[in-house]
């Protein structure tokens, strides 16, 4: 997860290699770093004409799907955030428990804005995700779990973010009533490929 529309000015820091090869090294924001900043985008919360008062202006590539551990019956059904901008997958430690799955302990090497190779504890996983109705299914070989994925239920789009827009006239959005428990990077690229 990385933040693009953002610059800070700050002296360069010294990087260090990294000596010990089986961690993963992965960009996370952190999330101390940025008030408002969520995922890859800036939430600006606040009063807007266009939006409405108090609504979020900024809604993220959302979408509901069905997931599961690979070589397992038992699936449920979240939101995933489609993150170009992360070049790693992860999933809540929630929705680990809800698919009651154990993964492989290990540890990754997260680049923060605030800080380099933050060593974190973390379990691997192999997942699998469809769309709703099981007609697209995507292969996640390394998803990674966190506590929880930090990213606000009001980016997900609703139908009334689509009506503001004629060329979208015809698009439903389709809803549950769930929190965000997976986020999906361009380490998955056929799950970012438009259907």
């Amino acid at each position: 997860m990385s933040i693009q529309a953002l610059h800070i000015s700050r002296e360069p820091e010294e990087t260090s290699r990294r000596e010990n090869t089986n961690e993963h090294e992965v960009s996370v924001p952190d999330s101390n770093a940025v008030g408002n900043a969520q995922s890859n985008f800036i939430s600006t919360d606040g009063q807007c004409p266009s939006i409405g008062a108090g609504k979020s202006a900024t809604t993220l590539p959302i979408v509901p799907v069905r997931v599961k551990a690979k070589g397992s019956n038992r699936s449920t059904v979240t939101y995933a955030v489609l993150d170009s901008g992360s070049n790693t997958t992860f999933c809540s430690n929630k929705l680990v428990e809800t698919l009651g799955i154990e993964g492989d302990k290990t540890r990754l090497s997260l680049i923060t804005l605030g800080k380099q190779n933050c060593i974190t504890s973390c379990n691997l996983f192999s997942l699998e995700v469809f769309d709703l109705d099981e007609n697209y299914f995507v292969d996640l070989p390394s998803v990674f779990s966190v506590p929880s994925l930090r990213v606000s239920n009001d980016s997900i789009p609703t139908q009334e973010d689509v009506i503001s827009f004629p060329n979208l006239g015809d698009l439903q959005i389709r809803t549950i009533d769930l929190d965000i428990g997976l986020l999906i990077g361009c380490d998955v690229s056929k799950a970012l490929e438009p259907h």
